[in-house]
């Protein structure tokens, strides 16, 4: 994790985009912001990340990790996958907060609908975790996995919001990332973006 967080009250924990990592695609064909990284003694355990997508191209090779993809840009692209035993499978991503969840050791192709996209990415290792992705928009609650304790549980602002819990409310601002006090129950009153959980298998 990067160390400029912010911490507000109720232990919650803000970054703003300006705190995010830049570096270098494991292909070379682009950067990557990253947001969090979490590693233990086997390695890599979880990452989020954001990117540009500028043209058509093949996926960096993460095997061993589950990604789930999530579109940030209304201009589309589709997703083209060949796991290792041949088979195919496509995601169509349309619109923003679309997603995509596949296994990093699949070939992916991203081709693109009209011009360059950004996209936020979440990859767990696959033997040991697990992610729940979904999509948010004002006015909800954003619901906490209580059978198993978190790794991590976030939100990801993808436009202007408004986050609140039972004691005070927030204004966040467009590509920020909030870690969520795992107990906590907040509401996302106004704007919309991407709740993260990571759990344990």
């Amino acid at each position: 994790m990067t160390d400029q967080g912010t911490y507000l009250a109720d232990d919650l924990v803000l970054i703003t985009k300006e705190a995010f990592t830049s570096m270098p695609w494991k292909n070379g064909l682009g950067v990557t912001q990253q947001i969090y990284l979490h590693k233990d003694a086997e390695g890599v355990r979880f990452r989020i990340s954001q990117a540009a997508v500028v043209k058509d191209g093949v996926f960096s090779d993460f095997a061993g990790l589950k990604r789930t993809l999530v579109l940030l840009s209304d201009t589309g692209m589709t997703l083209s996958h060949r796991n290792k035993l041949q088979q195919q499978y496509r995601h169509p991503l349309q619109k923003a907060l679309d997603m995509a969840t596949f296994s990093g050791a699949d070939q992916t192709v991203a081709e693109l609908h009209q011009g360059a996209i950004e996209d936020l990415n979440i990859m767990v290792r696959d033997k040991d975790s697990q992610a729940q992705v979904q999509a948010c928009y004002g006015l909800c609650t954003l619901h906490a996995n209580t059978s198993s304790p978190a790794l991590l549980r976030a939100f990801y602002v993808h436009q202007d919001c408004e986050l609140a819990t039972n004691k005070k409310s927030y204004s966040i601002a467009q590509g920020s990332f909030v870690i969520l006090n795992e107990g906590m129950e907040v509401s996302l009153i106004t704007g919309q973006g991407v709740e993260i959980g990571i759990y344990a298998k």
